[in-house]
């Protein structure tokens, strides 16, 4: 059930962030993002403006749909830490009304920052372990009747404690309102547009299991074959699909048959066939060993040391 604004001040304000200072500009888009400061709380957050709607001046409804994200308090969504649907700024000489969010700050960037850093995925217990996060992640998103529809390396960060934490919500739909939003994902593509956009998670996530594990996207261009398609490959011939990317990356070749069939069937672009979270959860290469918090926390620390 979602709370009405006054209540969400109440429950999420366990202290004071409304007076924060703007540092600069992270990001300019329809609904920018700026890295601000609490003097408060001595800590940095990110700031997401919602500029009021234009043809109602009302709140946007966007921001109603991120703000319903602070309910859920989940180790690997992004945090909110405050709500503010009414505020008064002047921009060029004349009064506006925007919304914000504060989001939590994280000091260890994305998934694609380190993914730039080589060596640090190579243990595949610690891919399986962050996989584990984002499919918690994405079940939290999906029982609460949200898609995220912009899963991708960008949108994941490493928090401070060491958990992946799915962030990038300006895509996400929720039921009943199922209608598949304009994006330019290149993770989720090929997928076709017109289906059901929890498959789309699914889809994303094979995709963000296949970069952690192989290190490049699974649906690179060869230069030598620009119209060969490794996407339909994959659908038509899978065993092809594999002897292609092993002649690209030798560790192909030791990717265990569970973790093979785990990523063909989150692909599928049948939604009758393509796997659910709960049989990604049974899948027996998901199952294996995992790195608890504590020791999670002293392997990426030894890893991000000597990086």
């Amino acid at each position: 059930m979602t709370l009405p604004y006054r209540m969400f001040q109440t429950y999420l304000k366990r202290e004071d962030y409304r007076v924060v200072e703007v540092i600069r500009v992270l990001k300019q888009d329809k609904f920018p993002l700026y890295l601000t400061y609490s003097h408060t709380e001595k800590k940095q957050y990110i700031m997401k403006i919602f500029p009021y709607d234009k043809a109602t001046n009302k709140i946007n409804p966007q921001f109603t749909k991120e703000a319903d994200l602070a309910l859920f308090n989940h180790p690997n969504i992004i945090n909110i830490v405050h709500v503010e649907p009414h505020q008064s700024i002047v921009q060029n000489g004349r009064q506006k009304h925007i919304s914000y969010l504060l989001f939590e700050m994280s000091s260890m960037g994305t998934f694609r920052d380190l993914m730039l850093k080589k060596k640090i995925f190579k243990d595949e217990m610690l891919v399986r372990t962050y996989f584990h996060h984002l499919i918690e992640g994405i079940t939290c998103l999906h029982y609460h009747g949200i898609a995220h529809m912009s899963l991708k390396l960008d949108n994941l960060i490493l928090g401070d404690d060491f958990q992946l934490k799915i962030t990038g919500f300006d895509f996400i739909i929720k039921q009943p309102d199922f209608q598949i939003p304009k994006n330019n994902n290149e993770e989720i593509s090929p997928h076709p547009r017109n289906t059901e956009p929890y498959s789309h998670d699914i889809f994303a996530a094979g995709v963000i299991l296949f970069i952690l594990v192989i290190g490049h996207h699974p649906f690179i261009e060869l230069n030598d074959q620009p119209n060969f398609k490794l996407e339909d490959q994959l659908k038509y011939d899978p065993d092809g699909f594999w002897k292609t990317h092993q002649a690209l990356n030798k560790k192909v070749e030791f990717l265990s048959k569970d973790l093979k069939d785990l990523f063909i069937q989150m692909m599928d672009s049948d939604i009758r066939k393509q796997a659910t979270l709960e049989e990604i959860k049974n899948n027996k290469w998901y199952i294996q060993d995992i790195y608890n918090p504590k020791l999670l926390k002293k392997k990426m620390s030894e890893l991000l040391s000597i990086l």
